[in-house]
């Protein structure tokens, strides 16, 4: 996997500021933030942005994970969603810290973390009926 440095970032476009509506895109860069940030509308506002040490694998994992929580927007691609832009903005802080902490991917481990808790409830039941 070609592992390459950037910043993953959260950005409101201008649309979506004049018009109030809670869309977030995520996107990644290797280049420097302000000069991703610059090929945007102007008026648009860059909600966050955070460096990581594999920036194309970060956005996949974070996009995965927004994609079973907030509504996507398919009409602006793949890289948009409407939700509370605060809890989106949490959401995407922890994917980044848990991925790059425990270096496996966010999704796999909520799976793997519920599945073992139905193993370990039907175990409890087992040893209590």
């Amino acid at each position: 996997m070609n592992q390459q440095e950037g910043d993953i970032y959260l950005l409101r476009k201008r649309e979506f500021i004049r018009t109030d509506d809670e869309i977030i895109k995520i996107g990644h860069t290797t280049r420097s933030i302000e000069e991703r940030i610059s090929e945007y509308p102007k008026g648009s506002k860059l909600i966050m942005s955070y460096s990581v040490d594999n920036s194309a694998f970060m956005e996949k994992e974070i996009k995965r994970m927004l994609n079973n929580i907030f509504m996507r927007v398919d009409w602006e691609g793949t890289e948009s969603f409407k939700g509370n832009i605060k809890e989106i903005q949490q959401k995407v802080i922890d994917v980044i810290i848990f991925t790059e902490k425990y270096n496996i991917d966010y999704i796999t481990s909520v799976k793997m973390i519920k599945e073992n808790n139905v193993i370990l409830k039907q175990n409890i039941k087992k040893n209590f009926i």
